[in-house]
């Protein structure tokens, strides 16, 4: 019998609590009435006459670089350190996948597929660098041909000449004096 008193004094509380909440919500959204947000109308004044140029990529000038060789060898070395990472990123994916074929639980299955996921990243990023490397070294190999210049002789150091050591002349003999007797 408690119980049920109990019970029913909690649930004339709750719908007491709903109603006054029901009231509220009735009396703040009767206050303001929703206004149409009004809309921008665009007319020919709003764009300037001329349109601005987009910046273009001009194929024809040259990279501005101060060694274009020294930027090509480091460019190309830079090139063969993304392609090998490329290449681990992707032995990396296939032992990730074999991972997850031979995972023994759910748990081992997704962390190998999550682990997968950000490798698919790792490797389209060094598939992009790849691309953007390729470009660079394409546009320094079309202005600079594919033959280095010879390098400059450097410039002979001019050594002094050699001091000639004087010549050791023969003493002179001197007349010993002769003791006194």
């Amino acid at each position: 019998m408690r119980n049920r008193n109990t019970l029913l004094r909690l649930l004339i509380l709750l719908l007491a609590v709903t109603t006054t909440l029901a009231l509220v919500a009735q009396t703040t959204g009767e206050k303001e009435p929703a206004k149409k947000k009004a809309r921008k109308v665009w007319t020919n004044e709003d764009f300037p006459e001329a349109p601005a140029a987009a910046p273009e990529a001009k194929a024809e000038e040259a990279p501005e670089v101060e060694d274009p060789w020294a930027e090509l060898d480091r460019l190309r070395e830079e090139r063969k350190n993304a392609q090998t990472d490329l290449d681990a990123f992707r032995k990396d994916g296939e032992e990730l996948e074999q991972r997850r074929r031979e995972a023994a639980d759910d748990y081992e299955r997704d962390m190998a597929a999550q682990a997968m996921e950000s490798n698919e990243g790792l490797i389209a990023d060094a598939e992009q660098r790849l691309r953007e490397l390729d470009e660079q070294i394409a546009a320094l190999e079309k202005f600079k041909g594919r033959q280095r210049p010879a390098p400059k002789p450097a410039p002979k150091a001019e050594t002094p000449p050699a001091e000639e050591a004087p010549e050791e002349q023969p003493a002179e003999e001197t007349p010993e004096e002769e003791p006194p007797s």
